[in-house]
C-alpha cells in the first residue's frame, strides 16, 4: 500500500522587490527596509539577503495612505503632514551694527 500523497504546500505569498514598493510609496528604498526591519510593513528577506514586501501588506499601507490615515514620508520631510515646519532660532551669534 502507498502511503496517502503529501499536501502541497500553500502557494507562495504574492511578493514585489523593495525597489518597486519604495517606487508605489513614494519613499526611499532604504526606508522601505527600514520598515521591514521594524515591523511597520510586513516582508522578509529572503536566503540572498535581499528583501520582499507582502503585496497585501503594500496594498493595506497605500490605502492607509489613500484615507489620510497616515502621511507620504516625503510630506513628513517637508512639514507638509498637518502642520507647517517651523524653525525657531534662539541665542543668534550673528553681529549686527
Amino acid at each position: 500500500m502507498r502511503d496517502a500523497p503529501r499536501p502541497r504546500p500553500p502557494f507562495p505569498p504574492a511578493v514585489v522587490r523593495v525597489r518597486e514598493a519604495a517606487a508605489r510609496l513614494g519613499v526611499r528604498p532604504a526606508v522601505v527596509r527600514r520598515w521591514i526591519q521594524t515591523g511597520r510593513l510586513a516582508g522578509f528577506r529572503v536566503p540572498a539577503g535581499h528583501y520582499r514586501v507582502l503585496v497585501t501588506a503594500l496594498a493595506a499601507r497605500l490605502d492607509a495612505r489613500a484615507t489620510h490615515d497616515e502621511p507620504r514620508h516625503d510630506e513628513v520631510a517637508r512639514g507638509d503632514a498637518g502642520q507647517p515646519r517651523r524653525v525657531a532660532r534662539t541665542g543668534s551669534t550673528a553681529a549686527t551694527d
